[in-house]
């Protein structure tokens, strides 16, 4: 079987899924040129991925590292726990509404109360950006209805993508 580095970019449609990594191989049954990281040959279905990666763990992301960046990676847990904190600022917002009185104090709290919210936001839209990434789709998906759903229970993409390493802490190691 040869691996190969190099990837012609006008024929890497054809060579499976692109996932982060640039190696490309022979099948060993067929001589189907394809990505290394395909689990099975795209021409003739025999499993050829097992012969030369090996899976690799590590536990290096941590909850909330760059929770305000539009950049990277985050799993569901993440997610989940961001949305319910979202909810419980919004609420604590709402349980503290002024009871109808309008004073310079009021106004005061309601300024800090709008500053709040508009941090949540950020928070929030940032936090589902990342979570669409690791699904391996750009942030704007988030806007498209019921999105929201797909990104709590769908899986994000198993190994490397465009947007940074799996933030499960899996990656794929080739055997020499």
């Amino acid at each position: 079987m040869k691996i190969d580095q190099k990837v012609n970019n006008n024929i890497s449609h054809s060579l499976g899924d692109y996932k982060g990594v640039e190696k490309t191989i022979n099948c060993r049954h067929c001589n189907y040129l394809q990505y290394a990281t395909n689990y099975r040959c795209l021409n003739c279905n025999e499993e050829i991925a097992s012969e030369f990666i090996e899976m690799n763990y590590s536990d290096e992301n941590k909850l909330f590292s760059s929770p305000f960046s539009f950049t990277g990676r985050i799993r569901r847990k993440e997610y989940i726990l961001s949305i319910t904190l979202v909810v419980s600022v919004f609420l604590l917002i709402l349980s503290l509404a002024p009871a109808g009185t309008v004073s310079i104090l009021s106004t005061t709290f309601s300024v800090l109360k709008l500053m709040i919210l508009l941090v949540a936001c950020w928070f929030r839209i940032a936090q589902a950006a990342k979570r669409c990434h690791d699904r391996g789709n750009s942030g704007w998906f988030q806007i498209i209805p019921y999105y929201g759903l797909w990104m709590l229970f769908g899986d994000g993409e198993k190994f490397e993508n465009k947007y940074g390493k799996n933030p499960k802490g899996v990656s794929l190691v080739f055997k020499d």
